[in-house]
């Protein structure tokens, strides 16, 4: 249940409040995660009715250590989980059209065509998938504690800054089918 509700206007944007605190925006056929409370810590599990997350959504949750996204999410803006610093896992709804995580909490379009996010606290190693042709933009930003990354003989494009803050990354396997790896 809503706890606030700002409305303004016909045809405008409608503003409420959840009982955990979840701003959320409602305009034009969109339900827009506004801002997430930095009070909120552990496993946070989006309102179901979600379509879009903001790069400012999550700005100040650096609490949070899983994050489950539901069926209806189909936007996520590049950047809108920098300030998850203790976000362990994603997890995505099965039924989520557009949108899937593996079992270390990445998270990909559906089918895994492209690898959109892996959270900073991933570790170790990790293998891109067999499949993963693009690496999104800053996907695997602040992940410190990832040493070694095998890139999958699928992927063909880097984004900008996908290894951006990777400090304790000492080994990567890029195949011979990269052809495009952007600055950064």
């Amino acid at each position: 249940a809503a706890r606030g509700v700002t409305d303004f206007g016909r045809n405008s944007m409608v503003l409420t409040t959840d009982s955990n605190g979840i701003q959320i925006k409602r305009y034009a056929g969109k339900v827009v995660v506004h801002k997430i409370p930095s009070t909120l810590t552990g496993d946070v599990i989006l309102p179901p009715d979600i379509t879009h997350i903001q790069k400012t959504s999550f700005v100040g949750c650096n609490n949070i250590t899983s994050l489950t996204l539901q069926d209806h999410v189909k936007t996520i803006n590049t950047g809108a989980f920098d300030h998850c610093t203790n976000l362990e896992k994603i997890i995505v709804t099965r039924d989520n059209k557009y949108f899937e995580s593996d079992h270390k909490g990445v998270l990909f379009t559906k089918g895994r065509e492209w690898l959109v996010y892996a959270p900073p606290k991933l570790s170790g190693m990790y293998i891109v998938p067999n499949g993963v042709k693009h690496i999104d933009k800053y996907a695997f930003k602040n992940c410190a504690n990832m040493t070694t990354l095998m890139l999958a003989q699928t992927v063909t494009t880097i984004a900008e800054g996908a290894f951006e803050n990777c400090t304790g990354l000492m080994h990567m396997i890029i195949p011979k089918n990269v052809t495009h790896i952007k600055p950064g």
